[in-house]
């Protein structure tokens, strides 16, 4: 499983719950015709029935039987992403959400969502605060989103 695909899973599964969701494509690589190719800011682009805009960066993390919780390190991020999911939240244009994708090997498929403002507050990413945040199982080829969440359960805005 690669985080690509756990990306298109993702976007199917906001489209199943009402949003307007698209993947940005990767940039192409380097030649001498697009070696200042700009950095792609996040990887999914998404607004909800509502019109709220939704920034999302993708994270794989695959997890051994034995984790319960995932390992989150903000080393995983790049500076470009977290500035420009920063900035959704500082303008109010909307959210900045990393997605955590959770992959067991042959067992389960899970998804959080962290909003950027717990990142940039160091919060610590332990066993404590994924018992206490939602996540999204995978079911039937997608991510079990329900369209009342808004994935808003716990940002501010």
């Amino acid at each position: 499983m690669k985080e690509t695909d756990m990306n298109s899973t993702l976007v199917k599964s906001l489209r199943v719950a009402g949003y307007h969701a698209h993947k940005i494509p990767d940039a192409g690589g380097f030649s001498e015709n697009n070696r200042f190719t700009p950095s792609k800011p996040y990887d999914i682009f998404a607004v909800s029935k509502e019109g709220v805009f939704h920034a999302i960066e993708g994270k794989l993390i695959k997890m051994k039987r034995k984790d319960h919780f995932p390992k989150f390190n903000i080393n995983k991020l790049a500076e470009h992403q977290i500035e420009a999911l920063k900035e959704m939240l500082d303008n109010r244009y909307g959210f900045g959400l990393v997605a955590l994708y959770c992959y067991f090997p042959r067992l389960v498929k899970r998804v959080y969502f962290i909003g950027i403002d717990s990142i940039i507050n160091g919060d610590v990413f332990d066993h404590e605060y994924f018992t206490n945040h939602k996540y999204y199982s995978f079911k039937k080829g997608i991510f079990e989103i329900d369209d009342d969440d808004y994935l808003q359960h716990d940002m501010r805005m």
